[in-house]
């Protein structure tokens, strides 16, 4: 859902972009600023991507574990 979220969050400025609505500071050039933050947005979103699937398996391998208590005073079975 994160990289989802982080591709989402450029449709605002995709949509000024597209409608040859988006300005940037300096007199910089729209075409080259749009395809650095796709660059980077894609990135993002790999990250992402990578970052949840370490954690889904981080926890699918810590899932069965536990601590033994057998033969601690003062737990209960």
């Amino acid at each position: 859902m994160l990289a989802q979220s982080i591709e989402q969050s450029v449709r605002p400025v995709m949509h000024t972009y597209e409608h040859g609505r988006l300005a940037i500071d300096g007199g910089g050039d729209a075409d080259q600023a749009i395809r650095h933050m796709r660059t980077a947005v894609d990135n993002a979103a790999t990250a992402a991507r990578l970052l949840a699937s370490t954690v889904d398996h981080l926890h699918a391998t810590t899932s069965p574990m536990s601590v033994d208590t057998r033969g601690l005073t003062g737990i209960e079975d």
